[in-house]
């Protein structure tokens, strides 16, 4: 079976917790994460993790995401149809 492709979105401290456990397992492939920050895509990537400024430069299908961005925030991110 194909590893289930995921990305987090929201690169805080939460995102990052939870995009080093994804990419511990075997049967996740972890695509990366979206953060709007430049700075904060920049410690990420130094960390060794694929980051995008926003989901629309993912690149392939994604089949799940773990948002992990503040709770504010929340419904504008599921609702966001990209182009």
């Amino acid at each position: 079976m194909e590893p289930l492709r995921v990305i987090v979105i929201g690169g805080g401290r939460l995102g990052q917790f939870h995009a080093a456990k994804l990419a511990a397992r075997a049967d996740v492939r972890l695509i990366g994460i979206v953060e709007p920050s430049a700075e904060r895509r920049g410690e990420l990537s130094r960390e060794g993790f694929p980051v995008f400024a926003d989901a629309s430069k993912i690149p392939g299908e994604v089949q799940a995401a773990v948002v992990a961005a503040p709770t504010t925030l929340h419904g504008r991110i599921v609702r966001h149809q990209p182009h």
